[in-house]
């Protein structure tokens, strides 16, 4: 796995699969830090990106895989459900994360 900056990667978006993770202000301090936790976790075998947006209500964090298998377990994993808000993807999902979502994703990492 090699991580890739986000406008590079995504130039030729077409050919990758793009996971969006709504993360509320009350569930983390600091979701880019829970997403490389959760990235950590999938353990992706291809090149991917992460990006990030803040939102009012909390972030909304981008990750996009070179390899479909990759982007099918960041979707097992956070229960993502399949939406076209963004045009121009091989596929795309999306979910929100909750405080015990959350949780289990730091304990997983974390092995407590």
């Amino acid at each position: 796995m090699a991580q890739v900056a986000w406008p590079t990667f995504t130039a030729k978006r077409k050919h990758l699969h793009l996971v969006v993770v709504e993360v509320p202000l009350d569930v983390s301090e600091n979701p880019r830090a829970l997403l490389d936790l959760l990235v950590k976790l999938v353990k992706p075998s291809g090149d991917f990106a992460l990006s990030g947006e803040k939102m009012a209500a909390g972030m909304r964090l981008f990750c996009a895989f070179a390899d479909p298998s990759d982007a099918d377990m960041m979707v097992e994993a956070i229960n993502a459900q399949e939406d076209n808000v963004y045009s121009g993807w091989a596929s795309e999902y999306h979910c929100q994360l909750n405080k015990a979502e959350a949780a289990a994703i730091r304990c997983v990492n974390y092995g407590t």
